[in-house]
């Protein structure tokens, strides 16, 4: 205390609700003033709070939210974030996407490794199911009729996922611990297109936490514990 107010003057005026009302700022000078957003809700903390700040900057209308079970979910995980969410009003699109995980392939370092289900390196399961997020959001958009230049794609991403995942939104210098699964190549080249929107990419958990409980999410959900999108694969 001594070192921040005395030392380097601060006030200690900053809240939460400073940190809310600069992402909504942020998502409508991204999104503009008619174009949709299709976020991607895994299940755990991060794309659930992400989903609901999107809802209460851009409206109901604006927002297509897409929870896809990809089959390694806890227990009746998928029900329960759904439930969470409508009862925020967020309207909420449930795809049971099992069959096509398991069996997924994806390129690594220019090999076609696959499927998911017979893999054993956790890198590369990580990569399989980062890309297969992608293309299963990519089909589902086909099939609601919805034109990918209509759309942005938006994230829960966390600042830590992209240190560990040593990308170049954070650090030039930093090594890959390992990948996320929204900070696969798939995904950096959409954000290179600018195709992708992650309003807590300067987030850590704690303060999601709290920006949850702002935005009306249940104690539940939002002090849950911490889950991989991935989760047991």
């Amino acid at each position: 205390q001594n070192f921040l107010y005395k030392v380097c003057g601060l006030k200690g005026t900053f809240t939460v609700v400073n940190r809310e009302f600069i992402a909504i700022k942020e998502i409508n000078e991204f999104v503009g003033p008619t174009k949709k957003v299709l976020v991607l809700v895994s299940g755990g903390v991060d794309s659930s709070v992400c989903a609901a700040l999107l809802h209460k900057a851009l409206g109901p209308e604006r927002v297509i939210a897409l929870h896809v079970d990809h089959g390694f979910m806890r227990l009746d995980e998928s029900k329960k974030v759904v439930k969470a969410l409508e009862a925020i009003g967020v309207k909420i699109h449930h795809l049971d996407a099992t069959v096509d995980f398991a069996k997924a392939f994806t390129e690594v370092h220019g090999k076609n490794e696959g499927p998911l289900d017979e893999m054993v390196a956790p890198e590369v399961k990580r990569k399989i199911i980062g890309d297969t997020f992608m293309r299963v959001t990519q089909k589902m958009c086909t099939d609601l009729g919805i034109h990918a230049d209509d759309v942005f794609l938006a994230q829960g991403t966390l600042r830590p996922d992209l240190i560990e995942s040593a990308s170049k939104l954070v650090s030039g210098n930093a090594e890959c611990i390992k990948t996320h699964h929204n900070d696969t190549q798939l995904v950096r080249d959409l954000r290179d297109m600018g195709r992708i929107i992650e309003p807590l990419k300067d987030y850590h958990k704690d303060e999601v936490r709290a920006l949850g409980t702002e935005l009306g999410l249940s104690e539940e959900l939002v002090w849950r514990q911490p889950f991989p999108g991935p989760g047991l694969a």
